[in-house]
């Protein structure tokens, strides 16, 4: 259960987890896909080793928190530098197995059928209406000029809306 997410022209991905032999071992790797070159890097490695984290991108940095190991804390990724950060906490508990997305330069982590946005000009999250229906586990999402697109688990596909948030 990795997370990954893009910037303007790179991919990222990295963390997850091994537990088939009883032991979990947690990563903390994190890689950036250049299409340009098609070749990988391994960046700095994220401050711990989790899995199942939330993951967006607001102003071309990518955010990753909860999951496994960590409970509402978020870290920002600076490419330029090189460098985890963190950012405010997520307000919810347990974040584990929930989905992020980004719309016009806001990062939002939804968990069950409620709503978190992070505002990164203030560093400071705020809980948004409940959606009128709760995401399972293991749900996949993305925005696609400007309106959130989701799918759950059983990979029935569902549209939250047709406008930006």
């Amino acid at each position: 259960r990795a997370s990954g997410c893009a910037t303007t022209n790179k991919g990222y991905m990295g963390l997850g987890h091994m537990n088939g032999t009883g032991v979990n071992i947690n990563y903390n790797d994190w890689w950036e896909y250049d299409p340009a070159s098609n070749s990988w890097t391994q960046k700095a490695n994220y401050p711990v080793g989790n899995y199942a984290a939330i993951s967006f991108t607001v102003n071309d940095q990518p955010h990753v928190g909860g999951g496994a190991t960590l409970v509402g804390q978020f870290y920002r990724f600076n490419p330029q530098a090189n460098t985890w950060t963190a950012i405010a906490p997520c307000p919810f508990f347990d974040p584990t197995d929930s989905q992020g997305f980004s719309v016009n330069n806001k990062g939002y982590v939804y968990k069950n059928n409620q709503l978190a946005e992070y505002d990164p000009q203030i560093d400071s999250w705020s809980l948004k209406a409940n959606a009128p229906v709760s995401f399972t586990n293991w749900t996949c999402s993305f925005a696609i000029e400007g309106s959130f697109r989701g799918h759950s688990f059983c990979n029935v596909p569902f549209m939250i809306s047709r406008h930006p948030f």
